[in-house]
């Protein structure tokens, strides 16, 4: 693994604090639960691919994202499945 120069990991923070401090503003503005849907966003991974294409190479970066994609489709498909299990609970007890 090379040496990442200070600079990109100057940028690595200043992006981190930032996404947070945004992420803070949206809960306290709109609400936390969409605050948590950005969260959740790809953006946060695409923010993560970037600085890894940085620092190791852009072609791992770009294995991660088929990986990343598979995991984030499985994770999209949990949330669905759960939705869809409340919902019909909730449904059978006349909520």
């Amino acid at each position: 693994m090379a040496d990442v120069p200070l600079i990109w990991q100057l940028g690595k923070l200043l992006a981190s604090i930032g996404l947070v401090l945004g992420l803070g503003l949206v809960a306290v503005r709109v609400s936390p639960r969409v605050a948590g849907l950005l969260a959740g966003y790809p953006l946060g991974t695409a923010l993560a691919l970037f600085f890894i294409g940085l620092e190791i190479s852009p072609g791992f970066a770009t294995q991660s994202a088929i990986h990343t994609l598979a995991g984030f489709t499985a994770t999209l498909a949990l949330g669905v499945a759960t939705w869809c299990v409340v919902a019909a609970r909730t449904a059978s007890k006349g909520c």
